[in-house]
């Protein structure tokens, strides 16, 4: 038996995971009619397409909350500054351009 997510994957590659999930004495025990339509090859992703839709929407929206409620915590949390406070007289002279050593002597 093929566990769920390489069914998932067989799915999206094209392959019908339904003849290695059922047994061999049930699909014999079909009508030939029933057992072509669950062995085709559309048949198994219009199985899974709605729930799996609907998984990655509630997967999506709550990630969007979350990222929400994080930006909203953040803006909660006031401007905070990390390191040296560095004043106007110091940061000016930082940005100045020093003579190179070849320019010096």
């Amino acid at each position: 038996m093929l566990p769920p997510t390489s069914a998932l994957f067989a799915t999206i590659l094209g392959y019908n995971p339904i003849q290695s999930i059922l047994p061999a004495e049930v699909l014999s025990a079909l009508p030939v009619a029933a057992r072509d339509h669950l062995l085709s090859r559309e048949f198994f992703p219009h199985l899974i397409a709605a729930p799996l839709m609907r998984g990655l929407s509630v997967s999506f929206y709550i990630a969007a909350a979350l990222s929400l409620l994080a930006a909203a915590a953040s803006m909660l949390r006031g401007r905070q500054t990390y390191g040296e406070q560095i004043d106007e007289s110091t940061a000016r002279s930082a940005m100045t351009p020093r003579p190179s050593r070849s320019q010096a002597g």
